[in-house]
């Protein structure tokens, strides 16, 4: 239990943090004709350099996603001048896209830093526990393969930088090490994204209607008849009793909970380079920072 209420400390203040500086990266990002969602998949084309991305090798690493959502924001990027469209549906990004990423993660970097004088000491200790528990992760063995993990990490390799960027790095590349886990977790399965996903929805408790399985998975892109057929997925595998309401059956949960244990025994596993000690100041020190810099919103 410590490790995963260390775990969700961290997690919070990575969601604090972003809400105190993705705005000035965002900000940057209008400028240049790009919503949210635009910049985060230039961000994802500029963290693949030099290899190009594709909505199949996107869908690949989320497979949760409709890869048509990609593909439409791939050709939106493109319609810009910020890819270029190479063989067989792939992009790479073009100087003017690398010009655009970069000036967007200056912001970011800019923002970062100027909370760094809010607690310079906690914060360069966090940092480098955090960055123990990266460096563990990197060589742990596979399962689970370190594709996320190694795409977010990818920008660490700059050189020396203030503590609240590298903090702010690790985390990230934590929660991608987490997504990696939780890949190696359930893909055994052989189960579509879109089911993995209705049925995690329902074992968080979401209403077990298509309606209230389709709201919650919108954001992934998929229309509600492939939603629908994801439910059926989920029945056919009797992980799912139907029709509506649906609930998990006792096959069904079973199945969510053995893969949200495995994911937490191969995320912590690297967790083992830091002692008891290590592990309960880590948790400290990032309540400390949260503190401290939900007071300086506080005074904005």
């Amino acid at each position: 239990m410590l490790l995963e209420s260390v775990w969700a400390q961290a997690v919070e203040l990575r969601r604090l943090l972003g809400r105190l500086c993705d705005p000035a990266a965002e900000r940057v990002a209008a400028e240049l004709g790009l919503n949210g969602p635009g910049w985060a998949l230039l961000r994802r084309a500029y963290l693949a350099v030099p290899q190009p991305v594709s909505a199949s090798r996107l869908s690949a690493l989320n497979p949760g996603v409709n890869p048509w959502i990609y593909e439409a924001g791939l050709q939106h990027l493109a319609a810009l001048g910020l890819l270029a469209g190479v063989e067989d549906g792939a992009y790479v990004v073009t100087p003017a896209g690398q010009s655009a990423a970069t000036s967007i993660l200056y912001a970011l970097d800019t923002r970062l830093r100027e909370l760094a004088p809010l607690a310079p000491e906690p914060l360069e200790r966090l940092a480098e526990l955090l960055a123990a528990l990266v460096s563990a992760s990197l060589l742990a063995p596979e399962p689970p393969r370190k594709t996320l993990l190694r795409l977010s990490h990818a920008p660490s390799a700059a050189g020396p930088l203030e503590a609240s960027v590298r903090l702010d790095q690790a985390l990230s590349d934590l929660a991608a090490y987490h997504e990696d886990a939780h890949l190696a977790a359930w893909q055994p399965h052989m189960v579509s994204g879109q089911a993995w996903d209705a049925l995690s929805a329902l074992w968080r408790g979401t209403p077990g209607t298509l309606d209230g399985v389709y709201a919650r998975l919108a954001r992934r892109g998929w229309p509600r008849d492939a939603v629908a057929r994801a439910l059926q997925e989920l029945v056919r595998r009797d992980w799912v009793a139907g029709p509506e309401p649906h609930t998990l059956t006792p096959q069904g949960r079973a199945v969510r909970e053995r893969a949200e244990a495995q994911t937490n025994t191969y995320f912590f596993a690297p967790w083992s380079v830091l002692d008891a000690r290590a592990i309960k100041e880590l948790g400290t020190l990032a309540e400390l920072i949260q503190m401290k810099l939900l007071a300086a919103e506080a005074q904005v």
